[in-house]
């Protein structure tokens, strides 16, 4: 197939943000001069990176939340390919690996500056590296993302998706209200958020002994609102965070822990655990990996463990 265009797009028509604007984000793709593919599900993602590898686009933009991004940084590097360059488009509902990569900024403006850096060669565009965790399963092909939630998180997003996300409210305003919603079930012992049995090893390290409530992994540097739910310093791509069933004191700690303080409160006898670590084994009854849920048999261990460095085009200015 004949290269039509430097730089593709695969337009999730289905993604929060698109989907209430979708004439408006037709314009903008159209302004980019980009070749565009509308997709709607993992068969359609599919089949647009497929697509866009046969026209050897050197830059490709995914428009669409973290579950879009998440699938097709799967379809590529479970193949194993080199290029082309990718772009996050913070078109979906949540957005956490666009921010986390480019900044806070608007759809619109993220569609000028990925126009501008189209214009660029490869080597002048401007990039931001970030690992990625692996997350492999017995008899399953690996997955690939930036966010790894268990336990209460799983809670979290039904929360947000029956009650919150289904009434029109999106983006990480949205999902810091279903956050807030988790942390004040949490502070109030209240056991419809605390009935999960998750537990964590990490090579080396008893620090995550006895069952955990809550458990998130992430390679990311922000999360929705600009929290940083990790405070250890060691040097290590992945950011491990678990709570204990009760934790103690969590109304007078959790502030300090969601901005990445240590507090002399937050330890593992008091149930809380935090650990920089390259790679790590979940047991869980499911787990979500940006945004996406995935079901888990029972005694199945899950490995994760954290890619090499991956260059991303950054979209800020």
């Amino acid at each position: 197939m004949p290269k039509v265009s430097s730089l593709g797009i695969i337009n999730n028509v289905n993604a929060g943000r698109t989907r209430a604007r979708l004439k408006h984000v037709r314009e903008m793709i159209r302004l980019t001069g980009a070749r565009s593919i509308d997709v709607e599900d993992l068969p359609s993602i599919a089949a647009a990176v497929t697509e866009f590898c046969a026209a050897e686009v050197d830059l490709l933009a995914v428009n669409g939340g973290d579950g879009t991004a998440q699938a097709v940084i799967t379809e590529f590097m479970r193949r194993g390919i080199q290029g082309p360059q990718l772009a996050i488009l913070p078109g979906g509902t949540t957005n956490l690996s666009a921010y986390d990569l480019n900044g806070r900024g608007r759809l619109g403006k993220a569609f000028r500056v990925l126009a501008a850096q189209a214009a660029l060669t490869p080597t002048q565009r401007a990039t931001i590296e970030r690992p990625l965790l692996e997350v492999r399963r017995e008899r399953e092909a690996s997955q690939y993302g930036f966010f790894l939630g268990a336990g209460a998180i799983l809670a979290g997003m039904q929360h947000f998706r029956e009650h919150v996300g289904s009434r029109g409210l999106r983006d990480e305003l949205a999902a810091g209200a279903s956050l807030l919603r988790g942390i004040a079930g949490i502070a109030g012992r209240e056991h419809a958020w605390s009935n999960h049995d998750t537990r964590v090893q990490v090579a080396g390290s008893e620090g995550f002994a006895g069952p955990l409530n809550l458990v998130l992994a992430t390679t990311l540097e922000r999360l929705l609102l600009g929290l940083r739910p990790w405070w250890d310093t060691a040097l290590a791509p992945v950011h491990l965070t678990a709570l204990a069933h009760e934790p103690k004191a969590f109304l007078r700690t959790a502030p300090a822990i969601l901005r990445g303080r240590r507090n002399r409160r937050a330890t593992p006898a008091n149930g809380y655990h935090s650990s920089n670590v390259a790679e790590f084994q979940l047991a869980a009854d499911g787990f979500a990996l940006d945004g996406q849920i995935f079901s888990q048999s029972p005694g199945q261990a899950i490995q994760v463990r954290a890619t090499t460095p991956v260059a991303f085009l950054r979209l800020a200015d």
